[in-house]
């Protein structure tokens, strides 16, 4: 099959709707010191239907809170600033995310479901490791696989071929995505988290998510923790599709983040009552 070339890999991220401007607008504030929760919760706000989303996921069973949050100051309040972040992006790119994408055979919801445990595990990752980073690590988890949004067309087209590569040459499937197209899924990703100005941290992860060592310094915690996540998530079951053939762990994301092999298994354990909850997520 005829590669793909970097000119028609922009032009279809270019395709892609921007991220909404008072996601846009919250990711900047939540990053500027001198912003308050005033600021913050104005500007959520005013969009009706991001504020009812909002509320909706401060209510579920994921965060467990005694009382009800009847307000966006409320829920800023509770829940901080780079927790309203990664809520934000959540209701942001839930459209997106929860398309059918047959080139990647996940049907229904898969990518959705992925993507939220993904997230969730990530979280897990940083609070285990000591991290304060467990929103940017929930975030990065979030989009690590937006780039299959753009690219499952061609993938679909060439899903024989880039299997075949899989099988004779023992790769991984994103290492036979680039041998046949050109492009693997994180290299789309990247170029998607660009065009929404996402900070410099989450492109590193969601670029590196299959290579965390080569991710640059200040992104490749964040990197790591989305390998082992992800990795987590296909051998638990959740959101697999062609792709998951020969998930390669690396043994230095383990070693970044202190943790052994021996950890997966009981982080896979942490894993079952989240994915529970993670079902008040999928409606928003």
């Amino acid at each position: 099959m005829k590669q793909l070339s970097l000119t028609q890999l922009v032009e279809a991220v270019e395709d892609l709707k921007p991220l909404p401007a008072i996601a846009t607008r919250v990711i900047q504030l939540t990053e500027d010191i001198d912003s308050d929760i005033s600021d913050i919760a104005d500007a959520i706000s005013s969009d009706q239907a991001i504020t009812a989303r909002l509320l909706r996921l401060s209510n579920s069973p994921f965060y467990g809170f005694a009382r009800r949050t009847t307000t966006v100051r409320e829920a800023v309040v509770r829940l901080g600033l780079a927790a309203i972040r990664s809520q934000v992006l959540i209701i942001a790119s839930g459209d997106l995310l929860r398309r059918k994408l047959g080139g990647y055979s996940l049907e229904g919801l898969g990518l959705w479901r992925h993507s939220l445990a993904a997230a969730v595990c990530s979280r897990k990752l940083a609070a285990r490791a000591r991290s304060p980073l467990g929103e940017e690590f929930f975030t990065a988890g979030l989009l690590h696989d937006v780039g299959k949004v753009i690219l499952h067309q061609h993938v679909r087209s060439a899903y024989e071929e880039i299997l075949e590569a899989v099988s004779t040459s023992k790769a991984a499937w994103n290492e036979a995505e680039s041998a046949v197209l050109g492009f693997d899924h994180a290299l789309v990703g990247e170029q998607v988290a660009l065009k929404w100005n996402l900070p410099q941290v989450l492109v590193e992860a969601i670029r590196h998510h299959h290579d965390p060592e080569q991710a640059d310094s200040d992104g490749r915690l964040h990197a790591c923790a989305v390998h082992i996540a992800d990795a987590v998530c296909l051998m638990m079951g959740v959101g697999v599709g062609g792709d998951g053939l020969r998930y390669r762990l690396s043994t230095g994301a383990l070693a970044a983040l202190g943790l052994e092999g021996s950890d997966i298994q009981s982080l896979v354990a942490d894993m079952v009552p989240a994915l529970r909850d993670l079902e008040s997520y999928l409606d928003i």
